[in-house]
């Protein structure tokens, strides 16, 4: 069980209709459902795990607000614009706790995966690995399949699908995003309970592979 409270019934469904007017609309990779799958993990974190809800909802609700193309060379700037947004709608809200707003902000700057941060705080921590865990399993496949359709990035390369004999480039194939990427969120995952999550959710892209392996005529060495 967490160790702190939560966010009112009332607060909490303001901060998800905001969320919903906020999110983007055409990316199912970082739309609402997603912040509401990332909360959900965080629910699943915090069972075993300290952190106060009353920083974690409204953390995982908003640390997409702000969600620039990959390829943008400002695309690092995403968390720190996210917390921004973050603190300004927050301030906005008289019956949401303002002296948690600060800590909010500090969870949704230090999210990113990409950009290697390491949490400060067991919020972070927690907020860090419910968004990791969109990286694993059967979601991670298809929001994978989801960002490469936008950015029409090829399935896989032909001559050597698995990566056995180069490097993976996730910017031209998107199995490759398996071996540079979703393969490694369990070693980088900070609690417990994530990892717990995670062991359980890699098991179905083996499988998924596997069967890819089948179809192409490949067979998948993992």
């Amino acid at each position: 069980m967490s160790l702190f409270r939560t966010c009112t019934f009332t607060t909490t469904e303001k901060l998800k209709q905001i969320a919903e007017e906020r999110l983007p609309k055409d990316d199912p990779s970082h739309d609402l459902s997603h912040s509401l799958r990332v909360l959900g993990n965080t629910k699943r974190i915090v069972r075993s795990w300290p952190a106060d809800m009353e920083i974690m909802i409204p953390a995982a609700l908003f640390h997409d607000l702000v969600n620039l193309p990959k390829c943008s060379p400002q695309a690092r700037e995403s968390p720190r614009l996210s917390a921004e947004a973050a603190r300004i709608i927050l301030e906005g809200i008289a019956d949401y706790p303002q002296e948690k707003i600060a800590e909010v902000a500090r969870c949704i700057s230090e999210c990113s995966f990409t950009n290697g941060n390491k949490p400060t705080s067991d919020e972070s921590a927690v907020l860090q690995d419910a968004d990791a865990l969109e990286s694993v399993g059967v979601i991670a496949i298809m929001r994978t399949f989801a960002s490469s359709g936008k950015i029409n990035r090829a399935f896989y390369q032909p001559q050597d699908p698995f990566c056995e004999i180069r490097k993976p480039n996730p910017k031209l194939f998107a199995v490759d995003l398996f071996f540079s990427r979703l393969f490694q969120v369990y070693e980088r995952l900070n609690t417990q309970p994530a990892r717990e999550l995670a062991k359980q959710r890699e098991k179905y892209m083996h499988i998924f592979l596997r069967q890819l392996g089948e179809e192409i005529g490949q067979p998948y060495p993992g």
